[in-house]
C-alpha cells in the first residue's frame, strides 16, 4: 500500500526525527528504542510486537520490547493498530496527527496512514456531547487495498 522507493531512506528519515525529538524533550533513544523503531519502520507494513522481539535478539523480552513501543507511541514515533495487533511506524511525525486515519486491508495485512481536515474535531465533538471523556483514539478503516483486488 506503500510507494517508497526505499525503506532505508524512510527508516533513516525517522530515526533522525526520533533523535532530535527526544534532544528537544530531554528523552533517550537508547539503543533499544532505536532498534525497535528501526524494525517498525523498515517495510511501510504493521509488524507484531512477538516480530520485533524475535528480529531484535534471544536476549530481549517481551516487557523491553512493548516498553519501547510505548515509549514510541507516546511520541509520536508508531501507532498501534488495534484490528490487526500490530505496530505502524509513523511517516511524517513532525505533523502531531491531529486528523489521521488508517487504511487497513484485511487481505494482505497492510495499512497506509491518511490525514484529512476535520476528524479530530468530529470525534472530539461527539465525545463531548455524548458527555465522554476521549483519552486517545485510532480511526481504521478496513477492507481491501488496490493490488489485492487486482488479484
Amino acid at each position: 500500500m506503500n510507494r517508497c522507493e526505499n525503506h532505508g531512506d524512510c527508516v533513516r528519515q525517522i530515526v533522525t526525527f526520533a533523535e532530535d525529538l527526544c534532544r528537544e524533550r530531554g528523552l533517550r533513544l537508547t539503543p533499544l528504542r532505536r532498534r525497535v523503531l528501526e524494525i517498525v519502520s523498515g517495510g511501510h507494513r504493521p509488524v507484531k510486537a512477538y516480530t520485533v522481539l524475535d528480529a531484535i535478539s534471544d536476549s530481549a523480552r517481551p516487557p523491553t520490547v512493548y516498553r519501547a513501543l510505548d515509549f514510541l507511541m507516546e511520541n509520536g514515533l508508531v501507532h498501534k493498530l488495534h484490528s490487526l495487533s500490530s505496530y505502524f511506524a509513523c511517516f511524517h511525525p513532525a505533523s502531531r496527527h491531529p486528523d489521521c486515519f488508517f487504511l487497513t486491508c484485511s487481505a494482505c495485512g497492510g495499512a497506509a496512514e491518511f490525514c484529512a481536515d476535520g476528524i479530530r474535531e468530529t470525534m472530539d465533538d461527539a465525545a463531548r456531547g455524548a458527555g465522554f471523556s476521549k483519552s486517545g483514539a485510532v480511526v481504521e478503516i478496513t477492507g481491501i487495498c488496490r493490488e489485492c483486488a487486482r488479484g
